[in-house]
């Protein structure tokens, strides 16, 4: 029986091994088919690129192309769905619902997000995905870089336009833009009206906060010169915690798992720093850093410059003094860059531009390897991201110059962010320890300074401050939205030019409290040219600031004529009332006196009370009767309305829906209009300087205390 058993043994043992050739054979040739497939795979995919590289000549790079593609993960946006929030794949949406001819929604799409999202890499990758889909296609696709001197003239040689889909992208960052948005989009939307669909990318906060209107979802209503366009407002969302590890899993490899760990915890405890993917781009960099906590954006920079010059072997016996020129080149180069911007067309030097600066600050780097900089085919440099030119201006400009050649950095949004950083590093013991409170435009409520965070600080809104003599205020140049500037304990001999230059921009109103009273100063400005160090910038020539006095704003004692080019005023504004003013004066007004106006007409002063509150508010009104028949209506209340900023808001729509909007653009009551109202002093609205066909009578509401509202209508007959 044992011997039975042991001839079976071998008998199966001989049955396997005969198999066994067989099976190596078939995991041989499943290798083969594997790596012919991938080798396949890999060649498409290297056939692909190439043609790539031609159709997005001459606005990207191979390097560019290739990096994008190989590091992208999906980009996402917010959708509400049955009534919930669903973060949705950007490239699919359009792919399958935008890039279709049933899609009538909107022709123009405006692609926003903050600098360093990803809004070039979901173009390039937009562009390649579509282009190349197996599936019909209904339209062609062109990728256009707007700041770049051929993308006119490669928009209007595109052949069949509607039947193309235009990707226009870095509209914050073309010099024409940032000078006169309107006029510079008036000209695209002429030239791209006959696309199919166009979409354009632009960095948020570039447009006027009443065109983007960052909290609500309605499209953006472009009105120009010669042109009116509705488009739809799309934003890209930040990365979550699947994003970051979907891109970490790209950059970092399997050997790398610690770094991986480190790259999370780092995104967890600073998630609005390293939710950009340009930063996760450059993690392998930024972990290196031995203490892996970072408070600052520019903190981040500054790691990654001292990488990239670690990185470049040392020539001469001093390695630090090696350092420092590299440094400085790089700097010398951005600020290059920032100063021939607008005539160059974009953000690059030229070759023979970079030697110089080579020759002058005694240093050779050759070859140009582990480097921010990166070189086009055709023969010029530049940095392999506009954050990067942004972020060594603001050095320059802090640490290195007396006085910023543009206050606003304009189209350089990194610049800004980084200057203020910059300026809460070098102050912020001082500037925590204030006393007073601030506003934001995303947190309008009022509250202390030392609970601000830095990255609050380029939003501040409106700021009030207690002990501000003998500090340093140069962080105020960085509040770009700043709307109002309290000063407590205050005089008008307090505004002094230095204090003056410190402002951001000529659309700040100071507030001067003392002694319960508050004196409105309207700051005025003109912009004048300054150069430094051959940056051509924008400064402003502060004219003394001038009290302003809202009942004399316009002034309630001049006639004033509706200018009509022959037609008949509207009266629409008229309707608002109970009462007919057009009767008044009547038996029922008593006269109080005379008065005269700057010209030296006398008028009469009639007093009224209206037996209920005009527009549920105004009780009380003083009618200005000049010779001529035309009135001045002052009204005003003698009570404070229980629901004052919802009645306020009620009374703003209903003129708006009349007038439009008014002399400073304004519309519908914001949190910035709240804000004032809080405050005690309401700056209104005022339809006097733009009175055309639309309305007939100039109008005036605000308040100048307290509950203390005003409405002038003026010219009335």
């Amino acid at each position: 029986m044992a011997n039975v058993l042991e001839i079976l043994s071998h008998l199966n043992l001989l049955i396997t091994l005969s198999w066994l050739p067989y099976l190596l054979w078939s995991l041989a040739a499943l290798m083969l088919l594997v790596f012919l497939v991938q080798s396949l795979r890999f060649i498409r995919r290297k056939i692909l690129l190439a043609r790539l590289s031609r159709h997005l000549y001459p606005f990207f790079t191979p390097n560019q192309i290739n990096k994008a593609i190989a590091s992208y993960v999906a980009a996402r946006f917010k959708s509400t769905e049955d009534g919930e929030q669903v973060r949705q794949n950007l490239i699919r949406y359009f792919v399958e619902e935008v890039f279709n001819r049933k899609h009538f929604e909107f022709n123009y799409y405006m692609i926003l997000s903050r600098p360093g999202m990803g809004k070039t890499s979901f173009f390039i990758n937009l562009f390649w995905q579509y282009r190349y889909q197996l599936l019909k296609k209904d339209f062609k696709i062109k990728l256009v870089v707007l700041n770049h001197a051929a993308a006119f003239q490669t928009i209007e040689q595109c052949p069949q336009p509607d039947q193309t889909v235009l990707l226009l992208d870095g509209l914050d960052e073309v010099p024409e833009a940032i000078r006169d948005y309107r006029l510079y989009m008036d000209k695209l939307i002429w030239h791209t009206r006959n696309f199919a669909r166009v979409l354009i990318s632009c960095r948020t906060g570039f447009l006027p906060q009443e065109v983007e209107r960052p909290k609500e979802s309605k499209p953006i209503s472009f009105v120009g010169e010669d042109s009116y366009q509705l488009m739809g407002k799309i934003y890209i969302d930040p990365f979550d915690e699947t994003d970051v590890f979907t891109y970490l899993k790209k950059r970092l490899s399997l050997f790398e798992i610690k770094k991986r760990l480190k790259a999370q915890a780092l995104h967890a405890s600073m998630p609005y720093l390293f939710s950009r993917p340009l930063f996760l781009n450059y993690i392998g960099y930024i972990l290196e850093k031995k203490e892996h906590q970072y408070t600052h954006i520019n903190e981040v920079y500054t790691a990654l410059f001292q990488k990239w010059i670690a990185a470049q072997p040392p020539r001469g016996s001093n390695p630090l003094e090696y350092r420092k020129r590299l440094h400085q080149l790089f700097v010398e180069l951005a600020w290059d860059m920032y100063a021939n911007w607008e005539e160059r067309e974009g953000l690059w030097i030229p070759e023979q531009t970079l030697v110089v600066y080579q020759k002058n600050i005694g240093i050779e780097v050759e070859p140009w390897e582990n480097s921010p900089l990166d070189v086009h085919p055709d023969g010029y440099f530049f940095f392999v991201h506009p954050s990067f030119v942004g972020y060594l201006v603001a050095w320059k400009s802090f640490f290195l110059q007396d006085s910023i050649p543009d206050i606003e950095f304009k189209g350089l949004s990194m610049a800004a962010i980084c200057y203020h950083e910059f300026c809460w590093k070098a102050y912020e013991n001082e500037f925590s320890q204030l006393r007073g409170y601030y506003r934001t435009l995303l947190n309008p409520e009022k509250r202390p300074l030392a609970d601000i965070r830095p990255w609050e600080l380029k939003d501040i809104s409106r700021l009030y401050l207690y002990d501000y003599k003998g500090v340093d205020l140069r962080f105020l140049r960085g509040l770009k939205y700043l709307k109002g500037l309290y000063l407590y304990d205050a005089e008008y001999a307090d505004l002094t030019p230095k204090l003056l230059e410190q402002l951001p921009h000529s659309d700040v109103y100071i507030y001067l409290v003392k002694d319960g009273e508050t004196t409105v100063v309207e700051i005025s400005s003109a912009p004048v040219a300054l150069e430094v160090d051959g940056v051509r910038g924008v400064a402003y020539q502060w004219d003394p600031p001038r009290p302003l006095n809202l009942r004399l704003e316009p002034d309630p004692s001049k006639i004033f004529h509706a200018r009509i080019n022959g037609h008949r005023p509207s009266e629409a504004v008229l309707k608002l009332f109970n009462m007919d003013l057009k009767a008044l004066p009547n038996e029922t007004c008593k006269q109080i006196g005379d008065g005269s106006n700057a010209q030296g007409l006398t008028y009469q002063i009639y007093e009224q009370y209206a037996g209920f509150a005009e527009l549920e508010v105004f009780n009380k009104m003083h009618i200005h009767l000049f010779p001529d028949g035309s009135k001045n209506i002052l009204f005003c209340n003698t009570y404070t309305p229980t629901l004052l900023i919802q009645t306020l808001r009620e009374i703003v729509e209903r003129l708006v829906r009349i007038y439009g909007e008014d002399d400073y653009h304004q519309t519908e009551f914001n949190e910035d209009d709240e804000a004032q109202v809080e405050d005690g002093l309401w700056l209104g609205r005022k339809w006097a300087w733009g009175n055309t066909d639309s309305y007939a009578f100039p109008l005036h509401l605000y308040m100048d205390k307290p509950g203390n509202l005003n409405l002038t209508l003026f010219g009335v007959r």
